[in-house]
């Protein structure tokens, strides 16, 4: 080879070489970025909740603003060339501004019973609207399973599911109240095993093409089970940390996914009922908390396989698993 070849195969080599490295870095971020799925949501304050609701309901008051001599001048349809030469004609000027002074009365007078009847108008919106949020906050802490459903959704609905800072997928749910019972029963539709990335890291050839390296069957299940079980906990954790007025005293939580898009139908893998008084913030918070440890220890807990067995079932990659999960309770069927 010539010297320019050689340069021309080196750059090659180098670009591919970055590339991969690149590559693995974007990887190895991903793979970290899942240990943050049980720690990064954001909790509500139901307070705060009907507060805004309130606010949205509610009109600001904006006076019109009081007439000016311009606009006097204006409306009395006086031109600017006739204020002009009565500038030097002193009863020419007496008279214009004497039909100025007037006629900004007059403009004074309607804005101001343009003003009092806005405001009369704002007070009646924002009282109505008072009465109708504080009905609707008492009914949340009467435990109205509207008003209770609709707080939660809404919770849930607006949590950030990046799963890897990246894409969200496409996650549903299903959730409804008992306030007997006030319990919290949610069907959490998870990420199917093909919606996860099973790159570990990418790899120059010898042809200095740029290709990835896949985890094993096993590694990925740990990883994929993780992101399940961490979703679970974070979901359960929401929406205790959102309940700041205890209309809540458990969660029934119900992963599926749809393994087949074909018939469209859920696989349920897991259903637990998690009582608040089992839930913990700060060992929860603590990294080296394991939520497949936390969850095992539930009395009402359903998985494919042994809730304490360290390595997940591999038949939660079938598609669909042959064995499924009979939820507790769940809305999509019973």
């Amino acid at each position: 080879m010539s010297g320019d070849q050689d340069e021309y195969m080196q750059d090659l080599k180098d670009r591919a070489k970055r590339d991969a490295e690149e590559g693995t870095m974007q990887e190895q971020q991903r793979i970290l970025s899942y240990e943050k799925l049980r720690l990064s949501y954001s909790p509500w304050n139901v307070d705060a909740y009907y507060s805004d609701i309130l606010k949205r309901r509610s009109e600001t008051y904006r006076p019109k603003k009081n007439p000016s001599k311009i606009t006097a001048g204006r409306d009395a349809k006086i031109g600017f060339i006739q204020w002009f030469i009565s500038r030097f004609d002193q009863d020419k000027r007496v008279i214009i501004d004497e039909v100025i002074k007037k006629k900004q009365e007059q403009l004074q007078k309607e804005t101001d019973e343009i003003n009092r009847n806005e405001f009369e108008r704002c007070q009646r919106v924002n009282q109505y609207a008072k009465e109708q949020t504080d009905e609707q906050f008492d009914l949340y802490l009467n435990g109205d399973p509207n008003e209770v459903n609709d707080y939660f959704s809404a919770v849930v609905s607006n949590d950030d599911y990046s799963l890897d800072n990246q894409h969200h997928y496409d996650f549903s749910f299903c959730l409804d109240y008992n306030p007997q019972m006030k319990r919290i029963l949610i069907d959490y539709r998870m990420p199917r095993p093909d919606e996860i990335s099973n790159v570990k890291e990418w790899k120059c050839t010898k042809d200095f093409n740029v290709v990835p390296k896949y985890m094993s069957k096993k590694d990925f299940l740990q990883l994929y089970e993780t992101i399940i079980f961490d979703l679970t906990v974070r979901t359960t954790a929401l929406i205790f940390e959102s309940d700041n007025k205890d209309v809540v005293s458990e969660v029934l939580f119900n992963a599926s996914t749809v393994y087949d898009e074909a018939p469209n139908r859920f696989t349920f893998f897991l259903s637990t009922i998690i009582p608040k008084k089992s839930y913990l913030r700060q060992e929860i918070r603590n990294y080296g908390f394991v939520s497949k440890q936390f969850i095992s220890q539930m009395k009402q807990a359903r998985y494919l396989d042994d809730l304490h067995n360290d390595n997940p079932p591999s038949i939660l990659a079938d598609r669909p698993p042959m064995k499924q999960v009979t939820p507790i309770r769940t809305l999509l069927h019973d």
